[in-house]
């Protein structure tokens, strides 16, 4: 679980961070140095007062805004950033933002994204690209997200949630009822907003879902999808999404 920091900065010291009481009665705290190494801590919350005097009389300052910490290890070195948007969302993948998915609490995602990985890997695509978004699944605890980087990717994810009865939340588009092996046609038509009409029909074709076996009947309603003006918009979607 990701957790939201109040931050605070310092032009030569770095960030320090700390989150509010979780359900283990403890208070989550993140020091990154000014070039990204991160300290993680716990602490008692009756040692946070202390331990934020102690900031702000080194010279650090509050960051208005509370933010999610992105964590990396790079060469056995852990390096974090302080970011506004969840790290679940993949602001670090390529592309933009098709929508998310919802992830049910307890959800073993190693094992989805295993599923998923053995159902794309004969499928073409960009292969760096696909093993990035699989490895940030992985990991998922919050949100799935899909990008425009991969269509396999979009329609095995969208199966997958709406097999599930799981929350998919979009930026654009009227988005389907049904999942794309029953609702192909209409999966198409939502999907063209972001990749080339053939790219999707051939899509479906190498998943077993072509669309010229679907059935010619009249489409599922479609789920309205709230369209936020801008990053702030996807935050807020998030939020409801969680709750």
């Amino acid at each position: 679980m990701s957790h939201l920091y109040n931050v605070y900065g310092h032009p030569e010291k770095g960030q320090w961070g700390f989150t509010s009481v979780t359900h283990n009665r403890e208070v989550r705290t993140a020091a990154l140095t000014s070039d990204g190494r991160a300290t993680l801590a716990k602490l008692d919350p009756i040692k946070l007062a202390p331990a934020l005097q102690q900031r702000l009389r080194a010279g650090f300052q509050k960051v208005s805004q509370p933010k999610y910490l992105y964590l990396a290890e790079k060469e056995g070195v852990l390096r974090g950033e302080f970011v506004v948007q969840h790290p679940d969302l993949g602001s670090k993948l390529e592309g933009d933002l098709v929508f998310f998915i919802a992830v049910p609490q307890g959800a073993d995602m190693k094992a989805v994204a295993a599923a998923w990985r053995e159902r794309l890997e004969e499928q073409d695509g960009n292969g760096h690209s696909r093993d990035r978004w699989l490895e940030l699944c992985e990991h998922a605890t919050a949100y799935v997200p899909v990008k425009t980087g991969d269509v396999h990717a979009a329609l095995v994810a969208a199966q997958w949630a709406k097999e599930n009865n799981l929350v998919l939340v979009s930026s654009a588009g009227e988005m389907p009822q049904k999942g794309p092996a029953e609702q192909r046609h209409d999966w198409r038509c939502f999907l063209t907003t972001w990749f080339p009409q053939a790219d999707i029909d051939r899509a479906l074709m190498d998943l077993g879902w072509p669309l010229a076996e679907a059935i010619s009947s009249p489409g599922e309603p479609v789920q309205t999808s709230t369209t936020p003006a801008a990053q702030e918009g996807w935050l807020a979607l998030a939020q409801q999404a969680s709750f």
